[in-house]
């Protein structure tokens, strides 16, 4: 894949930008300075949020919704590959087809614990959806199908391009036996190169789609290094949010959500505790600094090295959310907020006697108690669910991949 008389290209496809600094960026900065690279980023963030504008020197920015010739932009472009966060998406699919059509190589990288229908009871979860939710969500349907439409026309494969819109389509509406449809693509189509956390989600792309096992690298969850920068003094609890109220997954609202952090706040610094949030790249962190002013012990991040938080954090509490994996790598006790919304999170790690699920009124009274943690299990579940094969990180392996192919 990789010539060394020129840089090689490597494109991301996004949906929102909001995922640039999470899932993409490290991605850059892990980068060996043995190569050359180049960075795209493509993007429809215009459907999925209202974030300005992200730049980045080392990074070339495309919107799509301003390109809509998408054959005619990537052979401008040239990307050698084109990485996915979420290649199940009909979107995602069928940008990543037309880089198949183009013999750009199409990757998956596995960034979160995805939901298993055949566990997980998705109508269990009370969506919130307004007026305004549904009419964004319209126009946005109608803007992919206008693509699908075009791009379908602009190229010469067109039998492939129709018949991957019309089996996903169908997909999309099926609301029966949704844990039988592959959730990474499709068996007729889907990335030459998949990376992912362990075994299982390895086999599950070979069951569900098919999927060459030699093109299937068990590359562990792509945890990122701490850096040297000044944070927090000790001692202190780390909360991660999680969205959910942004989202649209739990219908509260704003006044509802400044009361769950606040009673959050005054119950951790009641304990003895500092208190730090590290929000989710959707949240918004002026409104959090609002909700929290009048608290002296809080400090609230979005960006901040999530490795560098949770290693000199004493306590590590959260909801749903990948981020806790810190956690388990660092050995700190972790606590599960419970919610309401749910009858069960879609993935828990106390199924693997991990962390301690405790209710909101509760928490003064677990801190007081100094909880504790079992590290036996915490190395089982690191070996079996987020170190790599070989024990590398996920991007050495990735780009140990592509310089070798």
């Amino acid at each position: 894949m990789h010539s060394n008389n020129r840089k090689l290209k490597i494109g991301f496809f996004t949906k929102d930008l909001d995922a640039f600094y999470s899932h993409v960026k490290p991605f850059i900065d892990s980068a060996p300075t043995t190569h050359e690279y180049e960075f795209q980023v493509y993007h429809i963030n215009k459907y999925y949020s209202i974030k300005e504008k992200v730049s980045d020197a080392d990074v070339t920015f495309v919107d799509l919704t301003k390109h809509l010739n998408f054959r005619k932009l990537l052979i401008r472009h040239k990307p050698n590959c084109m990485i996915s966060l979420n290649p199940g998406n009909i979107f995602d699919l069928f940008f990543l087809s037309i880089c198949k059509l183009l013999s750009i190589i199409t990757i998956y990288y596995q960034h979160g614990i995805q939901l298993d229908f055949t566990e997980f009871d998705a109508k269990k979860i009370k969506q919130g959806r307004g007026i305004q939710r549904k009419f964004n969500s319209v126009w946005k349907y109608i803007f992919f199908y206008y693509c699908f439409i075009l791009n379908t026309f602009l190229n010469k494969r067109k039998g492939f391009l129709l018949k991957t819109i019309i089996i996903k389509s169908k997909h999309f509406l099926k609301r029966k036996n949704k844990h039988l449809i592959p959730k990474y693509g499709l068996k007729e189509n889907h990335t030459d190169i998949a990376f992912v956390f362990g075994k299982k989600e390895k086999d599950y792309l070979m069951n569900s789609m098919q999927m060459d096992e030699k093109k299937i690298i068990v590359s562990g969850y792509p945890f990122i290094e701490p850096d040297e920068k000044e944070h927090p003094s000790k001692p202190y609890l780390l909360f991660f949010s999680s969205a959910l109220r942004k989202v649209g997954v739990i219908p509260i609202s704003i006044e509802e959500e400044m009361l769950f952090y606040q009673t959050i706040a005054e119950q951790v610094i009641n304990a003895g505790f500092n208190f730090v949030l590290k929000l989710h790249p959707k949240e918004d962190l002026d409104l959090f600094n609002s909700y929290l002013k009048n608290f002296n012990s809080v400090q609230i991040f979005k960006y901040a090295n999530l490795a560098s938080l949770s290693q000199k954090a004493d306590i590590i509490m959260g909801e749903y959310t990948t981020a806790l994996f810190y956690g388990i790598k660092y050995y700190k006790p972790i606590l599960i907020m419970e919610s309401k919304f749910f009858d069960k999170y879609p993935f828990d790690i106390t199924d693997y006697g991990i962390g301690r699920k405790i209710t909101l009124d509760k928490l003064k009274e677990v801190l007081q108690q100094r909880p504790a943690m079992s590290q036996s299990n915490y190395e089982v579940f690191l070996k079996k669910n987020l170190l790599s094969e070989n024990g590398k990180s996920l991007y050495w392996n990735f780009y140990n991949y592509i310089n070798n192919h």
